[in-house]
């Protein structure tokens, strides 16, 4: 059981490691379409999008070369639990904010728009980011939250539109 629990976990640490790696690496490529989506998404400042679009690819690339390494353990899976789950918050907010066509910028032009399946997304690699620490208490209790933070999110993107609707009631 404990081999197979080992192997789980480094499986994740490098699943989630190639994810960041590749995404730095088209975000880096086309760094102007990355600062449009993040722009586009209307919840920052000009200047602060323009240093974060500098930022997260940076971080991506780095979180993606510690992961593999145990010696980074497990500072560099909590980085990207924390990093995923920003990124999950992020385009929550901008859903609630009727932001449904909006760029993700998670790739490049290569994205899609916002989703809440991405934002499901998201929280499950920050959860397999946890689990990849192999601390099976800690990683599951973590985990058992991103798990009801997802399922909050499938729940609140079932609807036909998932944007926050003013009542007709002034009551």
């Amino acid at each position: 059981m404990r081999e197979w629990w080992g192997l789980f976990c480094l499986s994740c640490r490098f699943g989630v490691s190639l994810l960041l790696l590749v995404s730095a690496v088209a975000k880096l490529m086309e760094f102007g379409h990355f600062k449009k989506a993040l722009l586009a998404h209307g919840l920052l400042p000009p200047a602060i999008a323009s240093w974060i679009s500098v930022c997260i690819p940076v971080l991506e690339f780095l979180i993606g070369c510690g992961l593999p390494i145990r010696a980074f353990t497990p500072v560099s899976e909590i980085m990207a639990c924390g990093l995923f789950t920003s990124f999950g918050l992020f385009i929550a907010v901008s859903l609630l904010r009727g932001k449904n066509d909006t760029p993700c910028g998670c790739f490049g032009s290569r994205s899609g728009r916002i989703s809440w399946r991405l934002v499901s997304r998201n929280l499950t690699l920050a959860g397999l980011s946890l689990l990849s620490t192999g601390k099976v208490f800690v990683a599951s209790n973590l985990f058992a939250v991103l798990l009801l933070l997802m399922l909050l999110a499938c729940l609140r993107g079932t609807g036909k539109d998932a944007r926050i609707q003013p009542s007709l009631n002034n009551n």
